[in-house]
């Protein structure tokens, strides 16, 4: 299957591939009125860093990402080989995420976390983004954690391809709840 750029504006324009749908799906506005609203005050940012769960092949990427546009990030992972791994990947690929034309900003710096306790990585947050391995349990018990170790402002999010994270709540305060 390839991927094609659709013009789903103009349904009676068809893929120019045979192998390509197109489908379009509408929400239904008097089902997101009844929704409740939940005040919403955005965290504070800098000096503030952000922590990233996870030191595998997303995880260091992200941190490059964050580094790249001026941010302080804590990059912890149990696994002190990740960690190297990690390292070195950032060293030798830093320069090349800091030319993309809209950063301007001097580089952040990266911190390594590379104990059991993840609280000294998430202390003080303003942004926290798991990339831990796919597997539900562990997803779970993270985000648990997070939820009691980090600041009541901070934005907690799953890098999970496989998992809602609606699924991954049921330990911590959960969505729009206390």
């Amino acid at each position: 299957m390839s991927l094609t750029n659709i013009d789903t504006t103009n349904p009676a324009t068809p893929p120019t591939d045979s192998n390509t749908r197109t489908t379009v799906t509408t929400l239904p506005t008097d089902d997101l009125t009844s929704l409740p609203t939940i005040p919403y005050t955005p965290p504070t940012i800098s000096p503030r860093p952000l922590a990233i769960l996870g030191a595998g092949n997303l995880g260091r990427r992200i941190a490059c990402i964050f580094s790249a546009a001026g941010h302080t990030v804590h990059l912890h992972d149990p696994n002190q080989g990740a960690l190297q791994s990690a390292q070195h990947y950032i060293t030798s690929n830093l320069a090349h995420y800091t030319t993309f034309p809209l950063i301007s900003r001097p580089v952040g710096q990266i911190h390594a976390f590379s104990s059991a306790d993840i609280t000294p990585a998430v202390r003080d947050a303003w942004l926290v983004i798991e990339c831990v391995p796919e597997h539900l349990p562990l997803k779970i018990d993270i985000m648990g954690e997070l939820d009691a170790k980090t600041p009541r402002d901070c934005i907690l999010v799953s890098n999970s391809a496989a998992f809602r994270t609606s699924f991954m709540v049921e330990k911590g305060r959960g969505v729009g709840g206390e």
